[in-house]
């Protein structure tokens, strides 16, 4: 089986997750199985380019879509997203129980693209654990979360980019995740800066806040970073 395997397709997206034989590298986030959402039959950055990350996207602030044609997501689009598209092209959906996929290992909701576009179901599968173990734990994000069925927020947080934003997810009865500008922007009281930040520096599979309302927990805040903080300070 490769290291990235797809698990949902339909006719303008393609799910894969990746991980599945080796750890994960990613310093921020640790040793987690990583879920990406991607445009079916065309690459990322070509994607980008034509403007159909809609698709698996959505109204994301920071796509090509609604950013007038430039992308300004954290991630390296060329990167991550283009090398599991290329590794999962082709592939058939294996015949697997994702609770037998590197057992009791966390798993990232939304590596690149909005698990909103999934069915609840997929993302269910992806979290339980086998018969008589935990479930599996995981992070997870949804720019969608205006319209999405509060069911998702059990397993998403809600992608903010403003206080009133965060308010209003918390009124509709999700967490929030909303990006700062520097570590000391004003936050509320209902928020807490992302512990990876500064000199804590713990990984997303150990902290695990961002586990949308299936904890009880402050929101999270976190300054600019990876490819979108890139870009700003070279400008």
């Amino acid at each position: 089986m490769k290291n990235s395997i797809p698990i949902y397709r339909t006719s303008t997206i393609v799910a894969a997750v990746t991980g599945v034989t080796r750890r994960s590298a990613n310093p921020k986030t640790g040793d987690m199985l990583q879920l990406s959402i991607l445009v079916r039959k065309v690459e990322p950055l070509e994607a980008l380019r034509k403007g159909l990350d809609r698709h698996n996207c959505g109204g994301c602030l920071y796509s090509s879509t609604e950013n007038g044609g430039n992308n300004d997501c954290y991630v390296l689009v060329g990167q991550m997203p283009t090398q599991v598209y290329r590794s999962v092209k082709g592939q058939r959906i294996p015949d697997i129980d994702p609770a037998d996929i590197r057992p009791g290992k966390p798993i990232r909701l939304g590596a690149y693209g909005d698990p909103g576009f999934l069915p609840l179901s997929v993302l269910k599968s992806w979290t339980a654990g086998q018969p008589g173990a935990p479930s599996r734990k995981f992070t997870g994000y949804s720019h969608q979360w205006r319209t999405l069925p509060v069911e998702y927020s059990q397993y998403l947080m809600a992608s903010c980019e403003t206080p009133a934003d965060v308010k209003l997810a918390n009124e509709k009865g999700w967490r929030a995740y909303r990006t700062i500008e520097h570590i000391d922007s004003p936050i509320s009281a209902n928020e807490i800066v992302c512990p990876h930040i500064g000199r804590h520096k713990v990984q997303c599979a150990d902290c695990r806040l961002c586990s949308g309302s299936s904890i009880g927990a402050k929101s999270i805040v976190i300054p600019l970073h990876g490819g979108r903080f890139n870009r700003r300070k070279a400008a």
